[in-house]
């Protein structure tokens, strides 16, 4: 809650001082920066996850960060915001990030009315996701009747993306 605030991000804090060489500090960086978003401060949202993205030991965590500071760079809609977001794009991100980043890249392309560039974005995205999902299944890549099904009742992971395909014409 609101009123928590300030007193997890004091905790937030002194865990990336005194710990900034363990994994907790990455994750106090990400569980404060949230509760930040979540109560609007915005500012210290992405204080946090420059912290984390700049300072993590995981190369994972790092990517979580840096693409959750891209959406709420995006989400600011100015120039030196879009500018920002494009730059942390370019960097590669750690294996299982592709289809998130993919996915960050088609926001920042249809908040640019890009919107053909938006959808391929999307759709990648859409890809990258299926081809985790035949990787944890042991297979080279879904069949054709399991993608399909996907497309028209997509799992928790691919819902949101689903829509953002579907405003832009579908699949």
């Amino acid at each position: 809650t609101k009123s928590d605030f300030p007193e997890v991000l004091k905790k937030a804090q002194s865990i990336e001082q005194n710990y900034a060489q363990t994994t907790y500090s990455a994750m106090a960086g990400l569980v404060a920066a949230n509760l930040a978003y979540s109560v609007g401060d915005v500012e210290q949202a992405s204080t946090q996850l420059r912290w984390v993205e700049e300072k993590a030991k995981s190369s994972s965590f790092q990517s979580l960060a840096r693409l959750r500071l891209v959406a709420i760079l995006i989400d600011q809609k100015d120039d030196g915001s879009i500018v920002k977001a494009s730059e942390l794009l370019k960097k590669k991100v750690a294996p299982g990030y592709e289809a998130l980043a993919a996915e960050r890249q088609g926001d920042l392309f249809l908040v640019q009315n890009k919107t053909d560039d938006a959808k391929k974005a999307y759709l990648q995205s859409w890809e990258l996701l299926d081809a985790q999902k035949a990787k944890q299944a042991g297979l080279k890549e879904l069949d054709t009747m399991t993608k399909e099904m996907e497309k028209r009742n997509p799992g928790e992971s691919q819902r949101l993306l689903k829509v953002k395909i579907d405003s832009l014409g579908g699949f």
